[in-house]
């Protein structure tokens, strides 16, 4: 279906924006919007790649009434981007992470045609392999970090799987967690279904899962 630059933004809004991932988006700037992501959902995690023109994305007052209790690990794979949240606000260059909650006010955004990889995991979940996530939260991880190539391996692996092959590993959100936790010690200054992709992007299809 082609989206005429008039429904770009109102679509991403309701689809990426409420159904999926539960954030309010507001573009930043004057350049018309632009956004591509790829999606994936395996047991214990969900992952998330792709990039946008810059834009606010916010958990607000609306987002948290019926919010999960989730961990994300934002990685910027291009550009550089914001992250505010828990009193905190980091800069993230090219190559670096954080982590945020789902269940907390505060908003992320990227900025220069910016490209992002995501993973996601219960809070639980990641509680098991870090019981002292709290004070990770909201913490700059650096490029270099080989746990973070790891868990970046892991998930690109992940979008990368056909959606009726079954994953290789048991449990991938066990294994990336792992390494995430990992990770988390050398801070520095959701259902099952198939993959799919949402686009929106000079008039491209939608195709959500």
């Amino acid at each position: 279906m082609d989206l005429p630059e008039r429904d770009r933004l109102a679509i991403w809004r309701e689809v990426y924006g409420r159904f999926i991932f539960n954030v309010d988006i507001e573009p930043v700037g004057d350049r018309a919007f632009e956004a591509e992501v790829a999606l994936r959902r395996l047991p214990g995690v969900g992952v998330s790649s792709g990039w946008r023109t810059p834009a606010d994305y916010k958990f607000g007052p609306r987002q948290l009434a019926m919010a999960s209790d989730n961990v994300v690990l934002g990685i910027v794979l291009k550009g550089r981007a914001r992250v505010t949240q828990l009193g905190r606000d980091l800069a993230i260059d090219q190559g670096g992470a954080a982590m945020m909650t789902t269940s907390d006010p505060g908003y992320h955004t990227m900025y220069d045609g910016g490209g992002h990889l995501a993973v996601q995991f219960p809070r639980s979940a990641l509680s098991a392999v870090l019981p002292d996530i709290e004070s990770r939260l909201m913490r700059p991880f650096p490029p270099d970090s080989d746990a973070l190539k790891l868990v970046i391996a892991y998930a690109k692996a992940a979008l990368d799987l056909d959606s009726g092959r079954a994953p290789r590993t048991p449990a991938p959100g066990r294994h990336a967690s792992a390494r995430l936790g990992g990770l988390s010690r050398r801070p520095t200054r959701p259902r099952r279904r198939s993959a799919g992709r949402e686009k929106c992007h000079g008039g491209a299809p939608v195709d959500h899962y």
